[in-house]
Protein backbone atom coordinates (compact mmCIF):
# COMPACT_ATOMS: atom_id res chain seq x y z
CA UNK A 1 0.00 0.00 0.00
CA UNK A 2 1.78 3.24 -1.18
CA UNK A 3 1.91 6.02 1.62
CA UNK A 4 -0.56 8.46 0.28
CA UNK A 5 -3.15 5.64 0.38
CA UNK A 6 -2.34 4.96 3.85
CA UNK A 7 -2.86 8.12 4.79
CA UNK A 8 -6.50 8.37 3.22
CA UNK A 9 -7.35 5.08 4.76
CA UNK A 10 -5.84 6.06 8.06
CA UNK A 11 -8.38 8.90 7.88
CA UNK A 12 -11.41 6.86 6.92
CA UNK A 13 -10.56 4.27 9.50
CA UNK A 14 -12.48 5.73 12.47
CA UNK A 15 -15.36 6.29 10.48
CA UNK A 16 -15.75 2.72 9.67
CA UNK A 17 -14.47 1.40 13.12
CA UNK A 18 -17.54 3.25 14.38
CA UNK A 19 -20.09 2.59 11.62
CA UNK A 20 -19.23 -1.33 11.73
CA UNK A 21 -19.78 -1.19 15.80
CA UNK A 22 -23.14 0.99 15.47
CA UNK A 23 -24.24 -1.59 13.13
CA UNK A 24 -22.53 -4.39 14.94
CA UNK A 25 -22.77 -3.12 18.32
CA UNK A 26 -19.30 -3.33 20.90
CA UNK A 27 -18.55 -6.59 21.71
CA UNK A 28 -17.75 -5.72 24.80
CA UNK A 29 -20.10 -3.74 26.31
CA UNK A 30 -21.26 -4.69 29.78
CA UNK A 31 -17.79 -6.59 30.42
CA UNK A 32 -16.01 -5.86 33.48
CA UNK A 33 -12.04 -5.47 33.97
CA UNK A 34 -10.34 -8.41 35.82
CA UNK A 35 -8.29 -7.03 38.57
CA UNK A 36 -4.58 -8.87 37.88
CA UNK A 37 -5.35 -7.45 33.89
CA UNK A 38 -5.90 -3.70 35.37
CA UNK A 39 -2.68 -4.68 38.07
CA UNK A 40 -0.85 -5.96 34.81
CA UNK A 41 -2.25 -2.81 32.82
CA UNK A 42 -1.02 -0.44 35.96
CA UNK A 43 2.60 -1.73 36.03
CA UNK A 44 3.23 -1.47 32.21
CA UNK A 45 2.32 1.65 32.24
CA UNK A 46 4.53 2.72 34.88
CA UNK A 47 7.22 0.95 33.35
CA UNK A 48 9.03 3.89 30.58
CA UNK A 49 11.78 1.89 29.98
CA UNK A 50 10.25 -0.74 27.57
CA UNK A 51 8.56 -0.09 24.17
CA UNK A 52 8.67 2.34 21.33
CA UNK A 53 6.38 4.75 20.47
CA UNK A 54 3.52 5.18 17.81
CA UNK A 55 5.08 8.55 16.76
CA UNK A 56 8.48 7.54 16.25
CA UNK A 57 6.98 3.95 13.99
CA UNK A 58 4.79 6.10 11.68
CA UNK A 59 8.18 8.63 11.70
CA UNK A 60 9.99 5.65 10.67
CA UNK A 61 7.60 4.58 8.15
CA UNK A 62 7.10 8.27 6.42
CA UNK A 63 3.62 8.33 7.28
CA UNK A 64 4.07 11.58 9.63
Amino acid sequence: MNVKLQKEFGKLEPLIEHKILEFLGDPDEGLKLRKDFLNGLDRRLKNKSKGVSQKSILKKYGIV
